[in-house]
């Protein structure tokens, strides 16, 4: 194993023979920009090579005047590691995928104005329910219904309700005194929870863009938009542009998982930060919508995108 270290960063990770820079950089959690998706085309990810120089390729003499060349400058993505090596990584490469902006809408900026009616599958009823006597001894699950019909819910008798939801019934409306609130999403019961909580229910809307990734926390109550947040597209180091990350899908190495995973995290971040400014429990959202590009769904959902 070849000992890498990374400056400034001061960060040692261990590679084998024949890994490429980037690679490596990858490794360590350093992410630069490949415009190109690491194809040796576009000589962005441009890296200083102190000490382990490797001998430039025929791409690098291409792309990299013969004054860097000498100075130890390679492409990360051509640039093969047979040695201990430390790379000094440029500020002017390196990607930050910290928050592009986020608002908890104190001003204007990301407010949607609108003039639109909700279009919410969803609803949360409180129910104070009768509690159970010599006289009433309806089950649990029968003297839920029979609140939901006194509320005008509709369809009660095609209401469905998973096995898990029902093992929690007994316990949690005894413990909330026969006050609880129930989640009706269509026509299946999505949860049960203690108090009066009604109002407690919110959405996420998501841009998935090619370089940038943008979520609104949304009262589905209000339609109010209670905070947003934006970040960079982690998926931007294999390439900037759907080409660069359709051909990226198609490596050996899990590329296509690899992308799916990023953006996932991504969106569970915004989801975590959203809540967190909005002061809200991220348990209490309960419908989300995702808008894209076509490549973009695809790589969200896993499907492979190579016949786009």
């Amino acid at each position: 194993m070849l000992k890498i270290t990374f400056l400034p960063d001061k960060k040692n990770i261990e590679v084998n023979q024949g890994t490429t820079a980037l690679e490596a950089l990858e490794r360590a959690g350093i992410n630069i920009d490949t415009p190109c998706g690491g194809k040796g085309i576009c000589g962005k990810c441009k890296i200083l090579i102190n000490t382990g120089i490797t001998t430039a390729t025929p791409i690098e003499e291409e792309l990299l005047s013969e004054e860097e060349i000498k100075k130890g400058f390679r492409l990360a993505c051509q640039a093969k590691l047979f040695k201990d090596t430390i790379i000094e990584v440029p500020s002017e490469i390196r990607l930050d995928f910290k928050g592009v902006f986020s608002s908890n809408l104190k001003g204007d900026i990301h407010r949607i104005k609108k003039n639109f009616a909700l279009d919410s599958n969803l609803k949360k009823v409180f129910l104070g329910l009768e509690k159970p006597s010599l006289d009433d001894q309806r089950s649990d699950w029968e003297r839920i219904k029979d609140g939901l019909s006194l509320k005008k819910i509709e369809n009660i008798s095609n209401l469905k309700i998973s096995l898990p939801i029902l093992k929690k019934i007994p316990l949690l409306i005894r413990k909330a005194d026969f006050r609880v609130t129930v989640t009706i999403c269509n026509d299946e019961i999505m949860d049960l929870e203690s108090d009066n909580i009604a109002k407690k229910s919110y959405g996420m809307a998501f841009d998935i863009g090619t370089t940038t990734v943008v979520g609104y926390l949304i009262d589905l109550g209000s339609g109010e938009e209670l905070s947003a947040v934006a970040k960079t597209n982690p998926q931007v180091i294999h390439g900037d542009d759907v080409i660069s990350r359709i051909g990226f899908t198609q490596q050996p190495k899990g590329g296509l998982e690899k992308l799916q995973k990023e953006i996932v995290i991504t969106l569970n971040e915004i989801i975590r930060e959203t809540t967190q400014k909005a002061e809200i429990d991220k348990n209490n959202i309960y419908e989300t919508v995702i808008v894209g590009n076509t490549c973009m769904h695809h790589l969200f959902l896993g499907l492979n995108p190579i016949h786009l």
